[in-house]
């Protein structure tokens, strides 16, 4: 039989579907966007087809027991975004074109249809991201967060806040806000001998960011890219995401020695290295090699992507120059952190770059993310200038030198029969190197079921095989905690059973970001 709105030629009127629709009155979600989510799904997923006609804004009021204020609210917005329309005298409706679009999609995504990817996203793909958690002995890349530090970033935050400080709120420059750029130029020329003006400056997220805009800048799909072997994970991880040719160089005693480069039928683009503090094998690279690393550079047309990630803690009497203050050609870019040096979440790093290089780099990062944070800027910049963190880095030395020296003698004395870890210029790791024939993936995948992380040797090393040896951050974590982990070592060390089978280390901690 005929229905009287079939005979009418009005809309249907909707189905169980919108009747038996539930709100959740508990959910800190208000009940309008409740109930237009519901509808959305409804409409969606077919549960009100085309011409579905829909109840009254009286009636759904009533059976939901909501306002009817708040049905017409909705109403009048699923109107706006085009899932409903209105016809007078006939109340709300799915409208047809809605359906023929949903058919059009449909047609045109079969199942099993190919999802196309860059050959970037499919490099990127393979890199696992791990969800942030609580630091456990020994993760790279933690800080030492004292109440000192806290409190006076607190106070400067505050005047930040209050307008009495150098804030930006509008959009700023991509460079970095020019006084936090003047004031890091006069910090590098003192504490690192850098030579830079100001506008040579750009100020990124992070050590990680500065290499990934090199990278971009610098770099072509196939071009040849050096770096140091062992090497620090995630520069060797973003250079073959732009599809570089990545080829390692042997590290000795005294760093990367280029003279045992690989022969190439053509010179690199850029060598990647971190002279003042070789990550992880920890030596400086001295003044000889150096200079004999930078002619190379000049007389190849080489860049030089000089990553200084740690040499603040060392004590500065014993500090090198930086390659970049050597540098007499404007072949090398000069990367820095200051997350490495108060804490990771703090996201502010720096490159110092050749003139020539300064435009390209500064785009690429307005094209990025535009600009680094302008309150963190003028937090930083007041920082700087009032001497905090000069006087927090000589707090800094001191605390990470005990720490180190705390963890080397643990070693010595529950593992010395096993480990060998000699101290060096303190930063905020060590190596602990095992005994010949160990696999130290073995070693570090057992330690990690125990709730300890370690990273080792072998997954930082690209072609020469080295003596297992596991690299372990000590900056972030207290001697307590230390000592618990080392008493797990020595139980995990001395049950040798499986320690020289292969297995896929765990590259959690040398991946946090810098």
């Amino acid at each position: 039989m005929t229905s009287e709105a079939q005979r009418s030629g009005l809309p249907r009127a909707a189905g169980a579907a919108l009747w038996t629709m539930r709100l959740d009155r508990a959910s800190p979600l208000p009940l309008s966007r409740q109930l237009a989510a519901a509808l959305r799904g409804a409409i969606a997923e077919g549960s009100l087809g085309v011409s579905a006609r829909l109840p009254s804004t009286r009636n759904l009021a009533a059976e939901l027991g909501i306002a009817r204020s708040t049905v017409v609210g909705v109403f009048e917005q699923l109107t706006a975004e085009g899932y409903i329309a209105a016809k007078q005298g006939s109340g709300y409706f799915v409208p047809a074109r809605l359906a023929e679009a949903k058919d059009v999609t449909a047609s045109r995504a079969p199942a099993g249809a190919p999802r196309a990817l860059s050959r970037q996203a499919e490099l990127l793909r393979g890199l696992e991201l791990r969800p942030p958690r609580q630091p456990r002995p020994f993760e790279l890349g933690h800080a030492d967060i004292d109440s000192r530090l806290m409190a006076t970033w607190k106070r400067l935050a505050s005047r930040a806040l209050s307008g009495r400080s150098r804030l930006e709120w509008s959009y700023g420059d991509p460079q970095g806000e020019p006084v936090l750029r003047a004031a890091i130029a006069e910090y590098l020329a003192a504490a690192r001998g850098v030579r830079c003006r100001p506008d040579q400056i750009v100020v990124t997220s992070g050590t990680q960011q500065g290499l990934s805009l090199a990278a971009r800048v610098l770099i072509d799909p196939g071009a040849t890219a050096m770096v140091e072997d062992p090497c620090y994970r995630s520069a060797f991880d973003i250079l073959r995401a732009v599809e570089a040719r990545v080829v390692p160089v042997a590290v000795d005693e005294q760093g990367v020695d280029i003279e045992a480069a690989p022969q190439l039928q053509s010179p690199p683009r850029l060598l990647y290295t971190t002279p003042s503090r070789q990550y992880p094998l920890g030596m400086a690279m001295p003044l000889a090699r150096r200079l004999a690393l930078l002619a190379w550079a000049e007389r190849e047309g080489v860049w030089i992507i000089e990553d200084d990630y740690e040499s603040e803690f060392q004590q500065p009497g014993h500090m090198l120059p930086s390659l970049q203050g050597l540098d007499r050609a404007g072949r090398v870019v000069y990367l820095g952190t200051f997350s490495k040096l108060l804490f990771p979440s703090l996201r502010l790093g720096y490159a110092v770059l050749p003139e020539d290089l300064v435009a390209p780099f500064a785009a690429a990062r307005q094209v990025s993310d535009r600009q680094s944070s302008g309150l963190i800027q003028a937090i930083m910049t007041e920082f700087m200038l009032e001497g905090h963190f000069a006087r927090h880095l000589k707090r800094m030395r001191t605390v990470y030198a005990e720490r180190q020296a705390c963890l080397s003698d643990l070693l010595t004395r529950r593992l010395g029969g096993l480990v060998e870890a000699a101290p060096n210029e303190s930063g905020m790791y060590l190596v602990a190197w095992l005994p010949p024939g160990w696999d130290d993936g073995a070693v570090a995948r057992r330690l990690a079921t125990a709730g300890v992380t370690a990273v080792p040797l072998s997954v930082l090393t690209l072609a020469r095989k080295r003596r297992p040896a596991l690299v372990l951050g000590y900056s972030g974590h207290g001697e307590a905690a230390m000592a618990r982990a080392v008493e797990i070592m020595a139980g995990a060390l001395t049950e040798r059973t499986g320690l020289t089978d292969t297995i896929k280390a765990d590259l959690l901690s040398d991946q946090l970001a810098r």
